[in-house]
């Protein structure tokens, strides 16, 4: 596999703006990584830069870089605040990746993953030209299964007692596979294999 770099791009949609993540938004950080109800769906700890979110950051870095992985800071544009992060990631060059999402829970039920999943999923596939993206759930969260329905992923299958995070549960694996989509902002229209 080759590691790349990818830029981080600006994306918009009509509420939001997806953007670097820099050090100027550690305060908002803190209470996205801090907030434990985030974490009752990833079922894992939280890991050490997330409790010391300014090690992110460590040496003269005023964003976040990463290798195969593009990480979007959610804001809202009325007032730029962090609500959340959307990331793209294990991009692979046979043309797929996997998306992962989390809000901070006084953002849910707004629709806001459903319009940021819609517009990463639509950058990977018209700029990057992904054929495919996948995402992994467990099966409690009605409401993250619901954005990726709403954003065209399909269930292809039910993993049972694996390791998801730091514990074995069940969950599910949804996939989105490019065939066309219309213009910015617009619905993707995927299919399932």
């Amino acid at each position: 596999m080759s590691l790349i770099k990818y830029d981080c791009p600006c994306l918009e949609t009509k509420r939001l703006n997806l953007r670097v993540i820099t050090i100027k938004d550690l305060d908002d950080l803190r209470v996205l990584y801090h907030d434990e109800i985030t974490y009752q769906y990833l079922n894992r700890k939280m890991m050490h830069e997330e409790k010391n979110p300014h090690l992110l950051f460590r040496g003269h870095k005023q964003s976040i870089e990463e290798i195969n992985k593009i990480r979007w800071g959610i804001s809202l544009k009325t007032d730029n605040v962090l609500i959340g992060e959307i990331s793209l990631y294990d991009i692979h060059e046979w043309d797929t990746g996997i998306v992962g999402y989390r809000l901070r829970h006084e953002f849910w039920n707004n629709g806001y993953g459903t319009e940021a999943l819609m517009e990463v999923s639509e950058y990977a596939f018209q700029k990057l030209s992904l054929r495919r993206l996948e995402a992994t759930v467990v099966v409690e969260n009605i409401a993250s299964i619901r954005v990726l329905e709403k954003c065209g992923f399909k269930r292809e299958k039910l993993v049972q007692n694996e390791k998801f995070g730091d514990t074995y549960c069940d969950f599910y694996l949804y996939s989105s596979h490019k065939i066309h989509s219309k213009s910015r902002n617009a619905e993707i229209i995927v299919q399932s294999p």
